[in-house]
């Protein structure tokens, strides 16, 4: 199978990444820095080729800023490739000290977007504090509780702690929001699309069937909210055949197959005439929240233009003898016996 997702995040927070805590549990890790999207490229359709050949899972890992390809993971054998922008490079190489109009430029793009997603963030706070105040908690924990009943229902624990991978199946990005939901749930046959609204306890929900399937030994894929990085958007349980996701906006979606089941949280917990009683309050709430991610939206766009134009630089100054040789040895590195 080929799963794509990302590891990092520009979010409400700052540059979130996930990527060092993934790979330190992986033996055969190559690192690159600043290799153009046209490389990257390259080595994706070659290892997607392979991959398939071989019938061997492919994580194909991709940066928020543009949704290029920035690296690789072979989980069954352990080995990864990852790139690093240069603009993110921290290490203390030589360009570090050099002008770069560009990589300073992006920067400062970034923070732009950091700070109006910050303080969309804090409106949403707002909004969440609406609903969690009309929210019957311990109607929502007794409907965690079954859920994880009936999904443990039968396991053969032995105490031992299930491994959890934590990424984002999705995006803000300056063409406004993406995710790989349908990709990453292709092959399971049971997915449950979590509904209602902000503050009504979606993420404690998926909280709580993550450490229920690590009780029950089960290895846990664990996918947070892009914007708001504390929160979870989605769990997925792939030795169950089992997944929960956040299906609200920016990533709604509705049952299309069988085995498909919708959770209404905001019908099975939520004060009834919630939303016509603070009609006008949230009216205001979502405008102005609108607002602000527009603008973080708009610093994202500045970045990616200044990104493509380095990247077009790089890729004009390529030898390509060198590069050739460059991916036939990282994809020998990904699928050495």
């Amino acid at each position: 199978m080929i799963y794509h997702y990302f590891l990092s995040a520009n979010s409400a927070q700052g540059y979130i990444d996930l990527a060092p805590a993934r790979l330190s549990t992986l033996p055969h890790v190559v690192h690159t820095t600043g290799y153009p999207t046209r490389v990257l490229r390259a080595i994706e359709g070659a290892a997607i080729t392979l991959a398939q050949e071989r019938s061997r899972r492919l994580d194909i890992l991709h940066r928020p800023l543009d949704g290029a390809v920035t690296g690789f993971i072979l989980p069954e054998s352990g080995r990864a490739v990852l790139d690093t922008p240069l603009w993110l490079d921290r290490s203390r190489h030589v360009d570090g000290l050099l002008q770069n109009d560009a990589r300073d430029g992006i920067q400062e793009a970034l923070d732009s977007a950091y700070t109006q997603s910050a303080a969309a963030l804090r409106v949403h706070d707002a909004w969440e504090a609406i609903y969690m105040h009309e929210t019957d908690h311990a109607q929502l924990d007794a409907l965690a509780a079954a859920f994880c009943d009936r999904l443990t229902e039968g396991a053969d624990a032995d105490g031992t702690t299930g491994v959890r991978t934590d990424a984002f199946f999705g995006a803000g990005t300056p063409d406004g929001a993406v995710d790989y939901i349908a990709c990453l749930t292709v092959d399971i046959p049971h997915r449950y699309f979590l509904k209602g609204r902000p503050g009504t306890g979606k993420s404690t929900f998926l909280r709580k069937i993550a450490q229920a399937a690590q009780r029950a030994g089960w290895a846990v894929e664990v996918y947070h909210c892009s914007f708001d990085t504390d929160s979870l958007d989605m769990v997925v349980i792939r030795e169950r055949g089992v997944c929960v996701f956040d299906s609200t906006a920016p990533h709604e979606y509705f049952p299309t197959r069988t085995g498909d089941e919708i959770i209404d949280l905001y019908t099975a917990a939520v004060q009834g005439g919630t939303d016509e009683r603070h009609v006008a309050q949230l009216r205001m709430i979502a405008e102005r929240y609108t607002v602000l991610k527009g603008r973080a939206t708009e610093y994202l766009q500045q970045a990616r233009t200044l990104v493509s134009a380095l990247d077009e630089e790089l890729e004009e100054r390529l030898s390509t003898t060198r590069t050739a040789l460059a991916i036939e040895q990282l994809l020998d590195h990904l699928f050495a016996q």
